[in-house]
């Protein structure tokens, strides 16, 4: 058979069996079924878990400092703490005295 006579054979097939144009029956119950079972995202979990994540990284990065410190020698030790108290003797000095 040829090509063209089977695309023809083809079409005039599929203009004789029109699809229906209604919708299905419970459709929208179906669609609003569905609909409902979906969870709402809770943002506050959201929110919770990343606060969550981030203590812990937090207490790593403490905990891991704290270790470098007390490996340091004397000079080293004594650079870490001057800058991390630095910004605590800014804000002193900067407190008015009552």
């Amino acid at each position: 058979m040829k090509l063209g006579e089977l695309h023809d054979k083809l079409i005039l097939a599929a203009r004789a069996d029109a699809p229906d144009c209604g919708v299905p029956y419970a459709f929208e119950k179906r669609i609003m079924a569905g609909l409902a079972s979906k969870q709402v995202e809770d943002l506050w979990t959201l929110w919770g878990a990343g606060l969550w994540r981030g203590a812990f990284a937090s207490l790593l990065l403490s905990v891991g400092l704290s270790i470098w410190a007390l490996q340091a020698n004397g000079e080293q030790a004594q650079d870490l703490e001057a800058t991390m108290f630095s910004a605590a003797e800014q804000l002193v000095d900067s407190w008015p005295d009552y």
